[in-house]
């Protein structure tokens, strides 16, 4: 039990983490659309995963988390490339 609450913290922290660097920036080239895209697109699995938990029975709950431990893994890995995407676009050399 101490798990699922443990995953459903870090799942909030990244949803969160996530959301707020998915609207940082104004302008956004096309792969930084698709991360956040995909981004979107976990959350609302994720979403819906969590939801399945208030119905199912022991052997579907057990799926249920693997599913939401993938969704959770793909969310991180797409957070991680959002933020490199982030830095390869937006760093600048300094001027001399």
């Amino acid at each position: 039990v101490k798990y699922c609450y443990m995953r459903t913290l870090l799942a909030a922290l990244i949803l969160i983490f996530t959301t707020q660097f998915t609207h940082a920036h104004e302008t956004q080239t096309y792969p930084e659309f698709e991360i956040r895209e995909d981004i979107m697109r976990l959350q609302l699995n994720y979403w819906e995963l969590t939801q399945q938990l208030e119905y199912a029975d022991a052997e579907l709950r057990l799926r249920v988390y693997e599913e939401i431990g993938d969704i959770l893994q793909q969310l991180k890995e797409a957070t991680v490339k959002l933020l490199e995407l982030d830095v390869k676009i937006h760093t600048q050399e300094p001027h001399q």
